[in-house]
């Protein structure tokens, strides 16, 4: 099973970790068991630039995961791959 948080408008992992504990407004309060959830092993987070809201960040959390090294081996860095080649698999 997995998990996922998404916060925008803030750049500072401080200000994003605190508004989606806080979780204002959503009476479930899933951000708030998302972090704090038991059932986590895992977990990863990335962070960009938004189109709309300037920052985003993506916090995803896992039970377990399989390796998929099928796609690791089609992965080429950025700074090898030609214009439009070496994304990961299914990015566009």
């Amino acid at each position: 099973s997995t998990g996922e948080n998404l916060a925008y408008g803030f750049c500072r992992a401080r200000d994003i970790v605190v508004q989606l504990v806080v979780d204002d407004g959503l009476p479930e309060r899933g951000h708030r068991r998302n972090f704090f959830g038991r059932e986590w092993q895992f977990v990863g987070c990335y962070a960009g630039t938004h189109p709309k809201y300037r920052y985003m960040c993506t916090i995803t959390f896992a039970r377990d995961y399989v390796e998929d090294s099928e796609a690791q081996k089609k992965y080429v860095p950025p700074s090898k791959a030609t214009p439009g080649k070496g994304k990961r698999p299914g990015q566009t």
